[in-house]
């Protein structure tokens, strides 16, 4: 197997070749009013980090839409909710700070990708305004923007995850038809029954 590796950037543009002119254009290092305008509909976000060793790990972040607040064009606030404490993110960016985030809204193709170096803070004004029930955020992170890439990944088109005929398994659903699990799955079909190959207007 090991014979079969590729070791160099030249080896994999042999077989990929090089991105075209449009890709470029999708990178920015701000975040413009589409950028604000996804994420303030985005309940779901995954948030890259590594350690000072190089140690990948990705965590999975949800709340309400919006949850993720847009501080400027170069920054962004992602609350720390109360959790199992393992504080694998947190602690990632101790040691090292670059992290990547990346934003989806269920039924929408369209993914949006956000670089950028990251500390973890307290800050009594930024926690407040990030309170659900009164209850608020231990601590957060900014996330200064370095790169922002607005993308439909291939990839993504073919997954059932996004297709508007599909179910999800049934070992993720509830047996309640109310549970919010059932509501978000009907919500994202629907949207994607109005609009299968784009993103909705109200994202652009």
């Amino acid at each position: 197997m090991s014979d079969h590796r590729l070791s160099s950037e030249a080896e994999l543009r042999e077989r990929y070749g090089p991105p075209s002119k449009v890709v470029g254009h999708k990178v920015i290092d701000r975040l413009e009013e589409h950028s604000r305008r996804f994420i303030s509909l985005s309940p779901f976000c995954c948030l890259g980090s590594s350690d000072a060793e190089g140690r990948g790990d990705v965590s999975p972040r949800g709340d309400r839409p919006g949850f993720v607040r847009v501080l400027d064009d170069r920054r962004l606030f992602l609350p720390d909710r109360p959790g199992n404490n393992r504080i694998d993110s947190m602690r990632n960016i101790l040691e090292q700070p670059y992290v990547g985030l990346l934003f989806l809204i269920p039924g929408v193709y369209d993914v949006l990708r956000v670089n950028g170096r990251a500390e973890v803070v307290a800050s009594p004004e930024l926690l407040e305004a990030s309170a659900v029930d009164d209850k608020l955020p231990k601590s957060g992170i900014v996330v200064h923007v370095e790169e922002r890439c607005r993308c439909r990944p291939a990839r993504c088109l073919g997954s059932p995850r996004w297709c508007a005929t599909s179910s999800p398994p049934s070992s993720t659903t509830s047996s309640s038809t109310s549970s919010p699990r059932s509501a978000t799955w009907r919500s994202s079909t629907s949207a994607r029954r109005r609009s299968p190959h784009r993103v909705p207007h109200q994202v652009r």
